[in-house]
């Protein structure tokens, strides 16, 4: 007696062959959407403005490079080409703009701020305060205060000087703003009250404030640099060669003739005039 096991039908599956089937189904619709996915893949396409800020490397590659060009540059690259841009006179405006613009963003990290330094930022930033274009002297001056706090670059600052007085009576009120600003941050540390007293600056700020507080040029929009302007006199006037610039100017009347003949300002601005008024008086 023997007991023959048959083997099953072929039109029945063992368990594994199944899984099998079934994984074989699976890998299968997998590549099927990877080919319908690549089938419908564009490329990236880059915005005009992006591309010209950041150029990609695209072909015809070529091992010239073209000055003009903003590269893709990298951490200690970077900076250099774009102070080689700033100082470049073929470059056009938009271009320095958009330089200007990139390091604006990057100078608010310390180690970058002291390595533009080093690199010359400061030097190859300072004549473009006198920019034909309104954009590129308003983010000049801009990148010129983010180093007012700075004591390495206080000491570089005596080359911007000259265009931060000419920006003082700007015809963009936009220009103007950021200037005082800049000069604000400059007077919150007694060296930099010594560089606006020693280099005529002070003078130049009490020329603006008087000749932009006079009703016929007095608008609304410079609430802002008339704060600026103000906030920078409390702080200079705390040292004897901080006053002497606003004596004998017509600063007092004027502060006097503004708080009572614009009767809207904003409280905060009210303020300051007084507080400026008493300290000039007590001189």
């Amino acid at each position: 007696f023997f007991l023959m096991i048959r083997p099953p039908p072929r039109s029945t599956q063992g368990v594994s062959s199944a899984a099998s089937d079934v994984y074989k189904r699976q890998t299968q619709s997998t590549w099927d959407n990877l080919n319908r996915n690549m089938q419908s893949y564009k490329p990236y396409v880059i915005p005009e403005s992006l591309n010209k800020r950041h150029p990609y490397i695209q072909e015809p590659f070529t091992s010239e490079i073209d000055p003009k060009q903003i590269t893709l540059a990298i951490k200690e690259r970077a900076i250099p080409k774009y102070v080689a841009v700033l100082v470049n006179p073929d470059v056009e405006a938009t271009i320095k703009r958009d330089a200007l613009k990139t390091l604006n963003e990057m100078v608010s990290h310390q180690e970058t701020k002291d390595q533009m330094i080093t690199e010359n930022v400061i030097e190859a930033t300072s004549p473009l305060l006198t920019n034909k274009n309104t954009d590129v002297r308003r983010e000049a001056v801009s990148l010129i205060g983010s180093f007012a706090n700075s004591e390495r670059g206080r000491q570089k600052l005596h080359v911007a000087f000259k265009g931060m007085q000419q920006q003082l009576t700007d015809e963009s009120f936009a220009v103007r703003e950021i200037d005082a600003w800049a000069l604000l941050r400059l007077s919150t540390s007694r060296e930099g009250c010594d560089l606006i007293s020693s280099n005529k600056l002070a003078t130049s700020m009490v020329v603006a404030f008087m000749r932009y507080s006079n009703p016929i040029h007095f608008t609304k929009d410079l609430h802002k640099f008339f704060c600026y302007i103000l906030e920078a006199f409390i702080n200079i006037t705390e040292y004897d060669n901080g006053i002497v610039p606003l004596l004998s100017t017509g600063v007092v009347a004027t502060l006097r003739a503004v708080s009572y003949t614009h009767l809207t300002l904003p409280t905060i601005l009210l303020v300051q005039i007084s507080v400026v008024a008493v300290s000039l008086k007590k001189k």
